[in-house]
């Protein structure tokens, strides 16, 4: 709760010598009175009451100055105010303020009298208040209470602040909340808050006297006949006094000292002003919070009428303190402190304010858990069972509530032991999240390689025309990838493709095709394939390899290959759909050791465009070697092929024909071209690029680079019609 304490004037002024009846005084009231507002009546004015009896009263509903003329004798008495409205209602009267009314006919002393009583103290309350819930009432609001009597209440339910005005003396009261319902129910009080209201006091003396022997040892200044100040210069006529003054009548006199030190006392010499205080004021960035707690606390809003504010001194109630207009401090200890303000102005006066701090315990810190993963089994062909287990994962301040797997193929599962299948060759980042008792997490991965060795792989060799015939896998594949040519044989001359359909897991159709310009017959021709299953591999050696598909169309686009290779891989490719009966062929553009551009090209007679189709790939690391028996060597020619055969030597020396797939690796012209080659052996081939003639007779191409397969050697395939 925040307390923000505004100190008002209710001052009484008594002028005794206006009057001419002895026991007639004149009273001029300077007051600050909140009326409550009653939109069903109107304010007429306010009434001074003396012990209780009516003594005066204004009829004017602005006044904040009343005189006031009565008989009374001498002595102190509680003096209170009202308003009273049209309807001839009356407010409750306001706190009682003692006031001492002095003779008026005594003889002249040079006494001065005055009395700090009772002051207006305005309270701006910050409150968080939790009223009973009361299902049959309705909550009409909150009242203030100082040491059990109600000062103050507001009418708004939603209200987290109340400004209160209440007339009293300086000291420490306990302040309680209440909420009040309609049927004149209240709950009962919250819990005392006490808070302390003080304030300094200072009188400005000045007098006037004519220097004389009289006075050549100075001055002195009595309270109630108590010494208080003393000076030996003959020339002072001000001094300024502080100090804490109680609620008493205090009258002053005043003595002039001649140089033997004997008083004279000054008659009509002496008079004061009172200085006012300044007001202290704290606003704080938190009032509660759990340890170790930092508070920002301001007292910019401190007031004087006397600039500048001098000094402002902090007491936290911890032990600690600081100065300053603006200051931190971090509560390392639970417990309710009252961080004290003290300001200070130009003239030496002060004023007080504290605010509550209630620190709790420090909440408990959760500690992370530990997660831990382990596999039977790290790598290996598809398909791979692998078990997990992830129950060596542990909580230092708790145990695991649940555990949540990424098997880093699309899949997931929960539970502290999980088998899961992997039917795609890769590598597989697989993750364990665990979570402990209190929403804490931690993560552990680790890597499953499916196929580490050589891959699900078969080559073969057909023999077929322009007709589709079947052939059919001689293993069984999961997501097969095949590539397939160019004939290795030159029976008929007329430019040709490879055209594949229909891949499953037991097969697919082939065919060859001449471009659309050409009569669509051609010779039967000799040519190669190679299926591997789609994935990525790393072989034996370090070699990377992968298979996969991608979607042609005809404008080049950059794809991304699955892993990243050391060397630069050969790519092969093969339109595998036949979305579009025309005849197509694919050229690769700028592939690098990460990703290639691809594009669909028909030939240059036709338009541009071509539906797209689905195309297979493997990309291989140059390389050579021997698996499983099959001995592979992978290469790329320098850019030397070009319309005229060229004689690629093998570095590999094979027992028999090997299996030979190739396809241009490079885009140096844009004339539509693929492989040819011939005179295939054990030891080399011919190759060359064969352009289409549909819009000119003109074969002449520039150079490119030739990227080839060759392996093993693989048994005759029976084709299907």
């Amino acid at each position: 709760m925040k307390h923000n304490l505004l100190l008002l004037l209710f001052l009484f002024l008594i002028t005794p010598t206006m009057s001419t009846g002895a026991e007639t005084r004149t009273l001029v009231i300077d007051f600050s009175f909140n009326a409550p507002i009653d939109p069903a009546k109107q304010l007429l004015g306010y009434r001074l009451y003396q012990e209780g009896v009516k003594v005066c009263e204004t009829t004017d509903p602005d006044a904040s100055r009343m005189d006031c003329s009565l008989l009374t004798e001498d002595g102190t008495f509680n003096f209170t105010l009202s308003a009273y409205y049209s309807n001839a209602t009356e407010s409750p009267q306001s706190e009682p303020f003692p006031f001492t009314i002095d003779p008026v006919n005594a003889p002249s002393t040079g006494q001065e009298s005055i009395t700090f009583g009772a002051v207006a103290h305005k309270l701006a309350i910050d409150f968080s208040f939790s009223a009973p819930d009361n299902s049959t009432k309705q909550l009409l609001g909150y009242r203030l209470y100082k040491e059990g009597v109600q000062a103050c209440e507001t009418v708004e339910p939603n209200t987290s602040t109340m400004d209160c005005e209440l007339l009293t003396e300086p000291g420490t009261f306990n302040f309680t909340l209440t909420a009040y319902y309609d049927g004149g129910i209240e709950s009962p009080p919250s819990t005392p808050f006490p808070f302390t209201l003080s304030s300094t006091h200072g009188i400005d003396f000045q007098w006037e006297v004519t220097d004389s022997n009289q006075n050549k040892g100075g001055f002195r200044i009595y309270d109630n006949g108590v010494l208080i100040y003393e000076t030996a210069d003959s020339t002072a006529r001000q001094l300024t006094y502080m100090t804490e003054f109680s609620s008493a009548t205090h009258i002053f006199t005043i003595a002039a000292l001649d140089a033997t030190g004997k008083e004279t006392l000054l008659t009509n010499a002496l008079t004061y002003s009172e200085i006012i205080e300044p007001t202290a004021i704290i606003s704080s960035s938190t009032a509660v919070g759990n340890a170790p707690l930092t508070v920002t606390f301001d007292g910019s809003a401190s007031t004087t009428p006397n600039s500048p504010m001098v000094s402002y001194n902090w007491m936290f109630g911890d032990g600690s303190q600081a100065t300053g207009e603006i200051v931190s401090h971090v509560f390392t200890t639970a417990g309710t402190y009252y961080t004290e303000l003290t300001v200070t102005d130009s003239k030496g006066l002060t004023d007080k304010v504290s605010t509550p701090i209630i620190v709790a315990e420090p909440v408990a810190t959760n500690e992370k858990p530990n997660a831990v993963i382990s596999a039977d089994l790290t790598q290996g062909g598809v398909p791979l069972t692998v078990a997990f287990d992830g129950s060596q994962s542990s909580d230092p301040d708790g145990s695991i509530a649940s555990y949540s797997w990424d098997f880093g193929d699309g899949s997931t599962g929960s539970g502290a032991a999980i088998q899961h299948t992997y039917t795609i060759s890769g590598i597989y980042t697989v993750s364990l999240k665990v979570t402990d008792d209190k929403g804490a997490t931690a993560t552990a991965t680790t890597e499953i390689n499916c196929n580490t060795q050589l891959p699900n792989i078969e080559v073969g060799e057909v023999t077929i025309d322009h007709e589709w015939v079947r052939v059919l896998f001689d293993k069984r594949f999961n997501v097969p990838v095949v590539i397939a040519g160019p004939p290795t044989t030159v029976n008929e001359s007329d430019p040709v493709l490879v055209r594949v359909r229909n891949i499953d897991q037991e097969g697919f159709d082939i065919r060859l095709q001449e471009w659309d310009y050409q009569d669509g017959t051609h010779a039967p021709e000799t040519f190669n394939y190679i299926v591997i299953e789609k994935g990525i591999y790393t072989l034996a050696d370090g070699s990377k390899m992968e298979a996969g598909n991608f979607t042609g169309t005809s404008s080049f686009s950059r794809l991304s290959l699955q892993q990243f290779y050391d060397f630069t891989p050969v790519i092969l490719t093969q339109v595998a759909t036949d979305n579009e009966t025309d005849a197509v062929t694919g050229r690769i553009l700028n592939s690098n050791q990460y990703s290639f551009e691809y594009k669909l090209q028909e030939m240059e007679k036709t338009a541009n465009a071509h539906i797209p189709e689905n195309i297979g790939y493997i990309a291989w690391e140059p390389g050579k070697g021997e698996v499983s028996g099959l001995l592979y060597e992978i290469g790329m020619t320098a850019r030397t092929v070009t319309q005229n055969w060229f004689n690629l030597t093998f570095e590999t020396k094979f027992p028999e024909q090997p299996a030979f797939i190739a396809g241009m690796q490079t885009h140096v012209e844009s004339d539509t071209a693929a492989v040819r080659s011939q005179k295939m052996s054990t030891a080399a081939i011919q190759i060359k690029i064969e352009e289409e003639q549909s819009k000119d007779k003109e074969v002449r191409h520039k150079e490119e680079a030739v990227g080839y397969f060759t392996i093993g050697v693989a048994a005759a395939t029976t084709a299907q019609q």
